[in-house]
């Protein structure tokens, strides 16, 4: 048996979705707008329990876009002195110390 390939829509696939369910329009009517099974239209209205989402938008109160990634969120290297410290490099194979 062979499966279909998976069929990501677009956001504007998704909006005429959302406006045929809110006409009124049955799963099998969209999904035939789409050529695909009732099954495809489903997960996506069924995943807010048939309410349409509300458009996505940034926090006010967010970061900001003309910031670097580093002043958010620290630096992220680390550096080389911690690596240099660590207890496996300080003891030499015979049990004595490297300095």
């Amino acid at each position: 048996m062979r499966y279909r390939t998976r069929t990501y829509y677009t956001d504007a696939q998704k909006a005429v979705m959302w406006e045929r369910w809110k006409q009124g329009w049955t799963l099998h009517q969209i999904a035939d707008l789409f050529n695909r099974a009732h099954t495809s239209v489903q997960g996506i209205l069924a995943r807010t329990g048939g309410i349409r989402p509300p458009t996505r938008t940034r926090p006010r109160n967010g970061a900001d876009l003309g910031r670097e990634r580093g002043d958010l969120a620290g630096d992220g290297r680390r550096s080389n002195d911690s690596l240099d410290r660590c207890p496996t490099r300080s003891i030499a194979i015979d049990g004595q110390s490297r300095a």
